[in-house]
């Protein structure tokens, strides 16, 4: 029997198996694979290695110990392979951890000034339905929580800056309330299996669309008061740079181009925002001591 591999490496929603030969069949788990069985393979040449990127869901088969062994014994692209993984695997669960914290400093400022001027509602209902759509569907095709985990706690965040900005606003009323619980009814229903893998995956188009969306609004109401108002320059920082981390990541861990798409677009819209809280803020502080002469 032919086809034996010699190396088997998982990354999120593709499994890398490396043959010493352009077999035909992989032998996986006891049970014989025809190459041409698998969707999504594509091969290319490293060394006289062939390389098949085949898809997760067609092969479910568990590391073995051996398999393990044989890829930390690799060289050459193995290596760096691996070495690359273990750092996307470690940035992923650090940008997890440190998500917690994102969106803290807008709702301490508002809470501070007790004032939520500044702060576009039509944002933060935009980042609350992208967040969400896109972590229903990394959940739901069993991605490692690495590779999205911020999104569920951007969301609860969102969703925490929403209603306190409403609340000092004057805008928490009965319709606001409606559409909270229309939220949490679709999030239900999300999680709960209602939905087809191609409504999930057009969930996630929305979701890469609706946060790359959600900026703008913010962007054209700092343009309009040439002010940032209560929004953190931190939070724009770490917003810019996250996005830019996930790129990485999410070549490593995942290869998922929609998701990759939602990253460049993220970075480019925080990064347009950063820009305007920094320079507004440095606008403003210079006119403060003029306005004071005068």
């Amino acid at each position: 029997m032919n086809g034996y591999f010699s190396c088997r490496r998982s990354t999120g929603n593709q499994t890398l198996l490396i043959f010493r030969q352009p077999y035909k069949v992989a032998r996986l788990n006891g049970r014989n694979h025809y190459v041409d069985d698998f969707l999504s393979m594509r091969s290319r040449k490293v060394h006289s290695t062939t390389i098949y990127r085949l898809h997760t869901r067609q092969v479910k088969a568990s590391a073995s110990s051996d398999v393990v062994s044989n890829l930390l014994q690799s060289v050459g692209f193995e290596d760096a392979s691996t070495a690359s993984l273990i750092l996307a695997k470690t940035a992923g669960l650090g940008m997890s951890l440190g998500a917690v914290g994102l969106f803290s400093p807008i709702i301490l400022r508002m809470v501070l000034n007790r004032s939520g001027e500044g702060i576009s509602l039509t944002t933060f209902w935009l980042q609350l339905l992208g967040f969400s759509s896109v972590f229903v569907y990394n959940y739901t095709k069993n991605f490692p929580f690495s590779a999205y985990g911020e999104n569920l706690s951007l969301a609860a965040q969102s969703l925490a800056v929403l209603v306190t900005a409403a609340h000092y606003q004057q805008r928490a009323g009965a319709g606001f309330v409606l559409a909270l619980a229309a939220y949490f009814g679709w999030m239900a229903c999300a999680l709960g299996g209602a939905f087809s893998p191609a409504a999930l995956s057009a969930m996630q188009v929305a979701g890469t669309a609706i946060l790359t969306g959600a900026i703008v609004p913010q962007i054209v109401l700092n343009h309009k008061r040439k002010d940032a108002g209560e929004w953190s320059v931190i939070t724009a920082l770490l917003s810019t740079s996250g996005n830019a981390v996930r790129v990485f990541t999410t070549l490593q861990l995942t290869g998922d181009p929609l998701m990759l798409t939602g990253y460049v677009l993220g970075f480019a819209v925080n990064a347009v925002l950063l820009f305007q809280i920094v320079h507004y803020r440095r606008c403003g502080a210079a006119l403060r001591p003029a306005g004071r002469r005068a």
